[in-house]
């Protein structure tokens, strides 16, 4: 067990979205490609869970109106229309214990240069950066927290998911084989 706090810049309707196994499958499928209802059915039942389409659809919804997916196209299908999803978002979840020393031998370095981002941040975009931090506002089920690091985290995840998305990161990483 670690003596560490993680730390994540979610929303309390995300994490309880994020709860339901289901909804993390359904947004792990969505990550490899644009699915229907009726694929994602499929995969869920070759992945355990043995579910009625209607449920299938409930949870798509569910997290369709959380804007964690979106409709990627549409197929006229038997006079109907096939609905095809994609994620909107990406969930990680991997046990990192047997990385916790080489993770732990990098993060000096991560550390080094957050810091000197945080300085650049502020020296440049010092009124957007506080401004920004200044107009959140604090959920009913949290009294602790700092809106500059929040600010912070979540333009580093927004320029991560920019840099995955484009595979920029994937060409700047070290190749995992």
């Amino acid at each position: 067990m670690s003596d560490r706090t993680a730390v994540y810049t979610i929303d309390p309707e995300t994490a309880q979205l994020l709860g339901s196994e289901i909804r993390a499958v359904i947004l792990d499928e969505l990550a490899e490609g644009d699915r229907s209802i009726t694929q994602l059915n499929e995969l869920l039942d070759e992945r355990g869970f043995e579910l009625a389409e209607t449920s299938v659809r409930h949870h798509v919804g569910v997290l369709e109106d959380a804007g964690m997916l979106e409709v990627a196209r549409r197929e006229d299908v038997n006079g109907g229309t096939r609905k095809f999803y994609r994620a909107t978002v990406r969930a990680y979840a991997f046990d990192a214990s047997d990385a916790e020393r080489r993770l732990h031998a990098m993060q000096g370095l991560v550390r080094a240069e957050l810091l000197s981002l945080c300085s650049r941040l502020g020296a440049t975009h010092r009124e957007d950066f506080t401004a920004a931090a200044g107009s959140l506002e604090p959920q009913d089920c949290y009294e602790n927290g700092d809106q500059g690091a929040y600010v912070f985290r979540e333009l580093v995840e927004r320029a991560l998911a920019d840099l995955e998305t484009s595979g920029t990161l994937d060409e700047r990483l070290p190749p995992i084989s």
